[in-house]
């Protein structure tokens, strides 16, 4: 067989095309399914660079079954008369079917055309090879040869092939060639550019890098960090040794979020070996240069290959922040060579327009690996392709004669070789898949098995956020198993394993890592469940008036505390476990089966007459639980589109619903008449639209006193603008941009390198101005009006600013000495900054033209309040006594009222001359205690005090029931304690937000958790010390926990770290060695953050001495500054 001839050469021109059209078709059927789109593709380009080969083993095949003609019956100078039956045909082309000591004995007959004898050649050559054949066997063979088309006989237009084929193969090497040379020179210019590259050093780069790594899971020890002037985008290249090459001027020019976005985004490419992939690429568009399908799915597998990369971006990140991160990075590109052998943060096949409307599409597929099901279809069209293109070119082969130069004598095989022997029974090595599996035992409290219990397995893969289920039992051993699973343990993010047996609660065991990571879970995995004796509870379920509501519904029901072993049901839960969903009778009894009454629970009802319902942090008891489901106000949701109302249907409207027990979105599909009629309750709710093409317009806060909410779809047009040094007239970059409509900022944008900014926006009239929200520039008086035409780009005139300079300071005494290791707290609640040796201080600015500084002395009880314009050259604070204030709650009749929720107001007045009015806020939240008193101490000079009681969160701020006291300075706070008296409302209200937030009244051990190297300590046994016990998903949100063990570990204070949703990326020694306290893993056994009512996983608790509760610190309150009042202010500590 010679490789310019027209058999070979056709069956592979058949064979590639039947395998490229294939991976279309599936393509095009995967739509938004970006990591299946991936590897269909990327298996057709793996395919077909094999095909050459391929069609060379397969012309060396000879199956006897092929023998229909599909491109027209074959022309022969002797009929082939005497042609045997099809036992003598199967006997001759596969003779692999007998047993070799066995020689077939049939009858045959004799045509006119008398049977001619083997040569004794052929004959020697099959006995040599141990191939029996009988008498009618080789006079068939002999039959078939007589029967092959004389050269001279076949058709014309097999002729004008047969000459044509050798000139168009070999145009075909030499086009080959030469882009296999193009390649070869464009990848020694990549390397040569990874060698002049310069390793990256600016501490801002390598801290969003190694936080891209923790993101995405990759190694930052094997990538290099790297910056070059040779390229205008960032790119990830090198197999062997993966480099990240940003360009030379992004340090100066990109924000830390956009740093954090793009490193995620090339990560995310070597990860996922992109690189090899695109050399893959090249490789098959040299070989395959003249067929368009190639270009096609090169073209299908790039986009899908950013979409994926993408997608890792959009987990950590909103679709519309990291489009105009796209869009500022397009426009700084000036036109330097761009390597087509790397994977580069833009593709040169796909418009970015397109790409910014896929990352907008609300209905877009974030998931970073296929599914279990994926896999499957993946796998079924490789067979199909595979399948099709061998059929295709083996019938070529056969129908298609040699050229006359080229074909083999007639009593020669055409390789020149005996006939060779075929086995059936040869196994493929794919077919035999190691067997993955997840197993267990389940066991009551007391160790023992229970049998026959139902398994039911939910379990994702990579970053899908589709859960698959699997149901199972357990045998008499209280084992099961579950075999063959679609993908390997390793591959899953999450695994749940949930098991009802009667007469037990519903038990879970959760194993999760994001992202998923090959070897975190090995291919088999042992988890196993406890159950405990169920008890069945009873909600009754009642309206406002408290009459019995029937048919309402438990949608979801979840436990708060470890994630180890948080249980989540919903309603196809209950189904898998053949339990009737939970659903309240005649009288309004809703009981829930199976659960276990220790837990505390997270709930939401629904009724089709009823707002839907959430009851947060519920511990059922004895008696029926009592639970109000609110009939909400109807609204009405309106949405048109002048220029598109074809389009309405793909909107959806979400409400966001903020309170005091959580959060919860609820979500409504916008139909052809663009209405949608919904309850919603009295909370606060912030209501939007999303679309994937248009945009929407306007976004609203819930009102009760309105019912209809109407929206408005647009098509979009582009602003944009530059933004100028008010001095210098330089383009400045990284300025912050609003637009504003109807006065509500609708969109932001940020200058580029050179001050250019450009923004998308709905069509219509806008006041553009610079944003205040970076803090780093003063805020612009300057408002420009602008009128947004669809599909059209207005050009805005330049706006002028000027950069705001960092604050710096230093804090003293009262007699001008240096306080060192001063608390700096930034606007109240931003991260502490601690002051150096000489008590000096540098901090960035606030967000709006000023920063209010809260600085505190660490061991002193002096402190002062400051608000500083960012163009004071140095502060100096001089700090000064503190003030403590005492409160008291009682009800109506003078009672006074323990266990609950006061807060401390504060309010304090802006810079004079800056044009805003005086701030208020609510700073810290406390308990009153056993005799109803409250007490906040560390009050500073500079701020304004008082005590407020308030009650549930309304739709509307200034709704919210309240119970406050006067306002106090440090200078007058007064001696007496403050009264708050509460109405029976506010008293109700009260009870409830203060559940959500309690913390035991003692401290409790901490149980069998797991401990980091050992480190086990007893909270109970601490006698003269308090107990700082910090919740913390990860640790790196214990790093104010380890300035509160800094400053006050030696002086009275231990403490303690609880890791509620740990994973193995998370205990690297590089991490934990910087934590010189012990630090636990919660568990299902320990279940620490249940029980100390820390259901987030993230905030504090302090207990005194005496190991009675001293104040539960929110996530959202500063830590130190808190820790550090207790610590000056409590008598019990020795000063």
């Amino acid at each position: 067989m010679s490789f310019f001839d027209l058999n070979w050469g056709g069956s592979l021109v058949l064979h590639v095309t039947i395998i490229l059209i294939v991976a279309a078709c599936f393509d095009a059927a995967a739509g938004r399914l970006a990591a299946f789109r991936h590897w269909i593709n990327l298996t057709a380009i793996v395919l077909i660079l094999f095909s050459p080969i391929s069609v060379v083993v397969l012309q060396q095949m000879d199956p006897g079954w092929r023998r229909v003609s599909w491109i027209g019956q074959n022309q022969s100078t002797v009929e082939p008369e005497s042609v045997e039956s099809p036992s003598f045909e199967r006997h001759i082309t596969a003779p692999r079917q007998m047993p070799t000591d066995e020689v077939i004995r049939r009858p045959h007959t004799v045509t006119a055309s008398a049977a001619v004898e083997l040569p004794d050649e052929m004959a020697d050559a099959i006995d040599g090879a141990n191939q029996p054949i009988s008498l009618a066997s080789r006079t068939l063979q002999a039959e078939v040869q007589t029967a092959t088309p004389a050269p001279e006989a076949q058709p014309r237009w097999l002729d004008v092939l047969h000459a044509f084929t050798p000139v168009a193969l070999a145009t075909w090497c030499l086009g080959s060639m030469v882009l296999l040379l193009r390649l070869t020179v464009s990848l020694l210019r990549v390397r040569q550019l990874m060698q002049a590259a310069h390793p990256v050093s600016t501490p801002r780069l390598l801290d969003a890098f190694a936080d891209a790594c923790k993101h995405v899971g990759a190694d930052g020890t094997r990538i290099a960090l790297v910056t070059s002037d040779r390229i205008d985008t960032p790119m990830a290249a090198g197999i062997l040794h993966p480099h990240v090459v940003l360009p030379a001027e992004m340090p100066s020019t990109a924000t830390r979020q956009q740093m954090r976005e793009v490193m995620i985004h090339k990560l995310a490419h070597v990860v996922r070996r992109d690189q090899f992939v695109v050399l893959l690429q090249h490789l098959a568009a040299a070989l395959y240069w003249w067929h368009p399908l190639v270009y096609r799915v090169n073209r299908r597998l790039a986009q899908a290959r950013e979409d994926v990369c993408d997608n890792y971006v959009l987990a950590d990140s909103d679709g519309t922040q990291y489009s105009q991160t796209l869009l500022e990075f397009a426009e700084r590109r000036c036109g330097r060579w761009a390597p087509s052998s790397v994977a580069g943060l833009f593709s040169s096949q796909w418009k970015l327009e397109h790409r910014v409307a896929s990352l907008l599409d609300r209905r877009r597929n974030r998931a970073t690996r296929v599914s279990a099901r994926g896999w499957i279809v993946v796998a079924m069209a490789t067979c199909i392709a595979v399948g099709l293109g061998s059929l295709a070119s083996m019938a070529w082969a056969n129908e298609t004669p040699q050229s006359p130069a080229n074909q083999p004598p007639a009593n020669q095989p055409a390789d020149g070789s005996a006939p060779a022997e075929t086995d059936d029974a040869d196994a493929n090595p794919n077919d035999a898949q190691p067997e993955t599996q997840i197993q267990g035992t389940v066991r009551n409290e007391q160790g023992q098995p229970i049998p026959d219990a139902t398994v039911l397995l939910v379990h994702r893969v990579g970053e899908d956020r589709q859960l698959f289920r699997t149901t199972g039992k357990t045998d008499k051993a209280g084992r099961y198993r579950f075999n063959d699973l679609p993908v390997q343990p390793s591959e899953m993010s999450y695994i749940s394993v949930r098991v009802y047996s009667p007469g037990y609660a519903i038990g879970q065991k959760n194993l999760y890592r994001y992202p998923p990571q090959a070897g975190h879970l090995a291919d088999s995995v042992d988890i196993d469940v406890s159950l405990v004796p169920a008890d069945a509870c009873v909600i009754n379920v009642v309206n406002e008036q408290g009459e019995p509501v029937a048919g309402a519904l438990l949608e979801q029901l979840n436990t708060n505390g470890a994630h180890a072993s948080n249980l989540y049901l919903f309603a196809e839960d209950w189904e898998q476990f053949g339990v009737d969903l939970p659903r309240s009778d005649a009288a309004g009894n809703l009981t829930i089966p199976a659960i276990d009454r220790s837990r505390n629970y997270d709930l939401r009802l629904s009724h089709t007459e009823y707002a839907a319902t959430p009851l947060w942090k519920v511990e059922f008891g004895s008696e029926p639980l009592r639970a109000v489901i609110e009939k909400g106000d109807k609204v009405r949701f309106v949405v048109t589109s002048e220029s598109d109302p074809d389009l309405i249907d793909q909107a959806t409207i979400d409400a966001t619903i903020s309170e005091d027990g959580g959060h919860s979105v609820l979500q409504f599909d916008v139909d052809t008449s663009g209405v949608v009629e919904a309850r919603l309750r009295d909370k606060h709710t912030t209501i939007t639209i999303e679309h994937p093409t248009l945009e929407g317009l306007p976004w609203y806060f819930y009102d009760t006193t309105e019912n209809e909410f109407a929206f408005t779809l647009h098509r979009t047009g582009i602003a944009e603008g530059k933004v100028v040094h008010a001095r210098t007239g330089k383009g400045l970059p990284d300025v912050g941009v609003q637009f504003v409509r109807s006065k509500r900022v609708i969109k932001f944008a940020r200058t580029d390198a050179d001050g250019h900014y450009s923004c998308r926006l709905a069509e219509g009239e806008y006041l553009v101005s610079v944003s205040e929200s970076s803090g780093e520039w003063k805020a612009s008086e300057t408002r420009v009006s602008v009128d947004v035409v669809a599909s059209q780009t207005v050009s805005i005139d330049p706006m002028t600013v000027e950069p705001e300079s960092m604050i710096r300071g230093k804090v003293m005494t009262a007699s001008g000495e240096p306080v060192p290791g001063a608390i700096i707290v930034p606007d109240l609640r931003r991260s502490p900054i601690i002051a150096d040796e000489n008590g000096e201080f540098e901090l960035e600015p606030g967000r709006r033209g000023q920063t209010r500084i809260h600085v505190f002395h660490p061991y002193q009880r002096l402190s002062r309040f400051v608000a500083s314009a960012t163009e004071t050259e140095t502060l100096r604070i001089r700090l000064s006594p503190e003030g403590v204030i005492h409160g008291v709650l009682r009800d109506g009749i003078g009672k006074t009222l323990p266990g609950l929720m006061v807060g401390l107001g504060v309010r304090g007045d802006s810079l004079a001359g800056s044009g805003r009015g005086s701030f208020r806020t609510t700073l810290l939240r406390d308990f009153t205690d056993e005799y109803g008193f409250i007490q906040f101490a560390g009050l500073s000079e500079g701020l304004e005090y008082r005590l407020i009681a308030e009650g549930e969160s309304r739709a509307r701020f200034g709704q919210r029931a309240e119970s406050s006291s006067d306002w106090y300075s440090v200078s007058n706070l007064p001696s007496d304690s403050v009264e708050l008296e509460v109405g029976s409302k506010l008293l109700t209200e009260l009870g409830t937000t203060s559940a959500y937030q309690e913390a035991p009244p003692r401290i409790k051990p901490l149980g069998p958790a797991t401990w980091i190297d050992e480190r086990r300590i007893d909270v109970e046994a601490m006698p003269g010390r308090f107990v700082l016990i910090s919740f913390a998903w990860h640790p790196f949100q214990l790093k104010e926990t380890q300035l509160c063990k800094q400053f006050y570990g030696d002086r009275g204070l231990a403490v303690v770290g609880v890791l509620t949703r740990v994973t193995d990326s998370a205990l690297d020694d590089q991490t934990l060695e910087k934590f010189d306290f012990p630090i636990a893993i919660d568990n299902q056994e320990a279940r620490i953050s249940e029980r100390y009512g820390q259901a987030d996983g993230i905030g504090s608790v302090v207990y005194d001495t005496e190991g009675k509760r001293v104040r539960t610190i929110r996530r959202s309150d500063n830590l130190l500054s808190i820790v550090r009042s207790i610590m000056l202010y409590d008598e019990r500590l020795p000063k």
